[in-house]
C-alpha cells in the first residue's frame, strides 16, 4: 500500500471508483476494486471515523446492484467485516 492508494481510496471518490471497477474494458479494474477493500477495512478499523457506517452502507447498496463477481464478493465480505469486525 502506498500513500497514493490511501489518497485515492476515499468514500468521496466511490462513485467513480465503482464505475471503473465495474468497467470490463478498464485495464486497472482490479486495482480499483482493491480501493474498496481499503475503504471498508479502514472504516471498520477506525470505528467508522474515516468513513461513516451509513456512507459505507450506501456504497454497499450501490455496489450490490452491479452484476460483477468481484464486486459481489466485495459486498459480501464487507458486510461480514462490518458484522464481525474481522475479515473473512
Amino acid at each position: 500500500m502506498r500513500d497514493w492508494d490511501l489518497r485515492l481510496a476515499t468514500i468521496g471518490r466511490a462513485p467513480l471508483l465503482l464505475r471503473l471497477a465495474a468497467d470490463l474494458d478498464c485495464p486497472h479494474r482490479t486495482y480499483f476494486l482493491g480501493c474498496f477493500h481499503l475503504i471498508a477495512e479502514d472504516a471498520v478499523r477506525t470505528g467508522y471515523r474515516t468513513t461513516p457506517s451509513h456512507s459505507l452502507e450506501a456504497l454497499l447498496r450501490d455496489a450490490a446492484g452491479i452484476d460483477d463477481p468481484g464486486i459481489t464478493t466485495w459486498v459480501g465480505r464487507t458486510r461480514e467485516l462490518m458484522a464481525t469486525g474481522r475479515p473473512s
